[in-house]
């Protein structure tokens, strides 16, 4: 009895196919061998998606603030602006940025997107509580306005309620076909 495979996998489960040549069993001599075929595709979430426009938000957002605020960093308290209504300084309109890009490299995989997105989630909602109770202080270095902890806090909530609920969906697929017998 002869039985062949023939195996292709692409890393990250990106595609896999699997070709199995079966022989025939004793007792079914008149039936012809099978060929079965698994192919399985990439595993996909939407948390992907809703962690790619979290981070696309947040690099836009970071991006105009911080080319209107500049890079100067060693007067950082000179170097406020609003964007969209949020206030800025240089400092946080850096770290904002590297917040949004950190977010959407990360959604590449599935289960990457959703830690990230609960990481980052954590963050933004503790980083925007802080910000509404005492704004005051944080006016000057980071430059934030009640405004900004608010949407930090949102932007935070939805990452997180999305990677507590978005599931991680697989998919394969099997077929079995028949060969003629040959004479």
């Amino acid at each position: 009895m002869l039985s062949a495979q023939k195996l292709i996998n692409l890393k990250d489960g990106v595609m896999r196919q699997r070709y199995v040549d079966a022989p025939v069993e004793e007792g079914y001599v008149d039936e012809a061998p099978t060929t079965s075929r698994v192919v399985e595709r990439a595993a996909w979430s939407p948390a992907q998606i809703i962690g790619l426009a979290g981070g696309v938000v947040l690099i836009v957002i970071g991006a105009i603030a911080l080319s209107r605020t500049g890079t100067d960093f060693s007067n950082i308290p000179a170097t406020h602006a609003a964007v969209a209504g949020f206030g800025f300084t240089c400092l946080s309109a850096a770290v904002q940025l590297a917040g949004g890009l950190l977010l959407l490299g990360a959604s590449a995989f599935p289960a990457s997107a959703k830690s990230a997105m609960a990481f980052v989630g954590v963050l933004l909602v503790a980083w925007g509580i802080v910000i509404v109770a005492d704004v005051t202080r944080l006016f000057t270095v980071w430059g934030y306005t009640k405004n900004t902890g608010v949407f930090y806090i949102i932007v935070g909530g939805v990452l997180l309620v999305a990677a507590a609920v978005s599931p991680i969906f697989l998919s394969s697929r099997r077929e079995v076909s028949r060969r003629p017998a040959l004479r």
